[in-house]
């Protein structure tokens, strides 16, 4: 989980987060947004909104990508989200 980013860091954060391509679900919910990938696979996110400060909290699940292009740079999302996270942190 990443915690406390505006909408434009975590928009920013879940396309570095794989290559895979993200839509976002129709939920009519305001503080919610959920995320499937394009590809139909089990792999979600989450972002929760927080009204009093309008920063966003993303949650990825724990499923993995079913899909042999993704597989293949599973290995890389991990050193992608440690630079990231750097980022956010040097920003504070």
């Amino acid at each position: 989980m990443v915690e406390d980013l505006q909408l434009t860091e975590a928009t920013q954060y879940i396309t570095q987060l794989d290559s895979v391509k993200w839509t976002r679900a129709d939920t009519r919910k305001i503080r919610k947004r959920f995320y499937t990938c394009l590809k139909g696979c089990p792999k979600r996110l989450f972002l929760l909104l927080n009204a009093e400060s309008e920063n966003v909290n993303v949650f990825v699940s724990n499923d993995e990508h079913q899909h042999e292009e993704t597989n293949k740079e599973a290995s890389t999302t991990l050193q992608q989200q440690k630079s990231f996270m750097k980022i956010k942190r040097k920003k504070k």
